[in-house]
């Protein structure tokens, strides 16, 4: 198949990293891919005060990120952050919404630049309200989303529309831990970002409350912010794939606060490192994640669970410890990337023969 994906703009996230695992995947496969990409949108002074003011830090100038680099030769950057034209794309058998934003867009091509379909990973962040985000669920897509949540989402809004669940892997490869002894002492880590849908501030007073019950506990930061942590806190910046797999082999106790998420790739890199997570439900969690086998499920802004799960497993046998951790592995190796992108090349097969079909 000929396929284009028509992407926001090459961010550092988690969205785009798996768009570009999934295109190189399909390029592997013999496919003929093509990503065409906005220009990166630089933060306006007013956004960079309003986040220094609340968040205690100033956004940096972005840059491309190094998720699509595997697939480069195939990338089209626009001149200017616009929609997308017919005049944009090649012609092809299906193209690929890839956010919100790019929808509508994808929508108004012609129908030599493919069949349909809306790669729908995400509802919603600051500045992107799912008040905006919804409406483009009612659009006549063949969809690809991550998890139950998601797509129930999508068929509330559109009911009877052709939705099917894309559960993201990891390469277990990289992301991986021969049986391990629990540290001595022990450590718990977690992903850091700036905003305040990520749960940070549930995730800190997780922590201090861990702490108070066991005062020899460590934690790990990954990309922690200039605001205040204590001394026993390790604060990693920007880990490259490899250095990030080995602060998860490193940890006993995975944190994953967020208050609103898509999928959350953080929670199976970690399973899959034997290192039992536990999460908000949010995103992929509830999807794989059984609370008290592999892991725990605790609600959104939920501290105090989050705190109590962690003193009681970290205190208790070790053995139930190691047995968690065991599950945690096999949930994720049960699934990989080629099992992901079998489901995506489903979608996008059937969006193709929709298209025929009405002709």
């Amino acid at each position: 198949m000929k396929i284009t994906f028509v992407l926001p703009a090459n961010l550092m996230n988690g969205g785009i990293r798996v768009i570009g695992i999934v295109a190189s995947t399909l390029v592997a496969r013999g496919h003929d891919v093509r990503l065409i990409t906005q220009p990166q949108r630089q933060p306006t002074l007013k956004r960079r005060l309003k986040t220094l003011l609340r968040d205690r830090h100033w956004l940096p100038a972005r840059k491309d990120g190094p998720f699509l680099d595997p697939v480069l030769d195939r990338v089209s950057t626009l001149e200017t952050g616009r929609p997308v034209t017919d005049a944009d794309l090649p012609d092809a058998n299906v193209v690929v919404a890839t956010w919100w934003e790019t929808a509508p867009w994808v929508q108004a091509l012609s129908d030599n630049k493919g069949a349909k379909a809306y790669f729908m990973q995400d509802y919603g962040a600051p500045g992107q309200e799912i008040e905006k985000i919804a409406p483009t669920w009612e659009m006549p897509f063949t969809f690809i989303t991550l998890n139950t949540r998601l797509k129930a989402m999508i068929l509330e809004r559109n009911p009877g529309a052709d939705v099917e669940i894309m559960r993201n892997a990891v390469d277990q490869t990289l992301f991986n831990s021969a049986p391990r002894p629990r540290g001595r002492p022990p450590k718990i880590g977690l992903m850091c970002r700036v905003q305040a849908s990520k749960g940070m501030q549930t995730a800190a007073r997780a922590l201090k409350e861990a702490r108070d019950a066991l005062p020899e506990l460590r934690a790990v930061a990954v990309n922690a912010g200039d605001e205040d942590w204590p001394d026993w806190v390790e604060k990693p910046k920007n880990p490259d794939d490899r250095a990030l797999a080995e602060i998860y082999r490193s940890c006993d106790l995975w944190l994953f606060p967020s208050r609103m998420e898509g999928f959350g790739l953080p929670i199976i890199e970690a399973m899959a490192s034997r290192t039992p997570v536990i999460s908000t439900r949010v995103g992929g969690a509830p999807d794989v994640i059984e609370s008290g086998v592999n892991g725990y499920l605790v609600e959104i802004d939920d501290w105090k669970g989050m705190a109590d799960h962690a003193v009681d497993l970290l205190s208790g046998p070790e053995a139930r410890w190691a047995a968690m951790g065991e599950a945690a592995a096999a949930t994720v190796a049960e699934h990989t990337w080629d099992d992901a992108v079998d489901v995506f090349e489903r979608a996008l097969q059937r969006a193709v023969q929709r298209q025929t079909s009405s002709k």
